[in-house]
């Protein structure tokens, strides 16, 4: 499969999701950085059930990718200005 079908989503988690977007933006994949307040919401909206495990949140997450179209890819430009504010607030320490 080629990689420009593939969309990959992450929910933001801060720093802690640095390293795999990197990684994933390296290698050429689509990949899409979703709020956890949107993926709240979209999960919600899909069940009546308060159900909150990582295997539901994937679940639409992947359902996001395909049906949001107002979803933008996260691009090498937007991670690197976040390498930067890491470095400056890590240097200003």
């Amino acid at each position: 499969m080629d990689k420009s079908q593939i969309k990959i989503g992450l929910e933001a988690t801060g720093h802690y999701s640095y390293n795999i977007l990197g990684s994933l933006l390296d290698h050429g994949y689509h990949t899409f950085v979703i709020n956890p307040l949107h993926t709240n919401l979209y999960r919600k909206g899909q069940s009546l059930r308060k159900t909150k495990t990582d295997k539901v949140d994937s679940r639409s997450i992947a359902e996001m990718l395909v049906t949001d179209k107002t979803l933008a890819p996260y691009t090498g430009t937007s991670y690197h200005s976040e390498e930067l504010k890491s470095l400056t607030r890590y240097r200003s320490k």
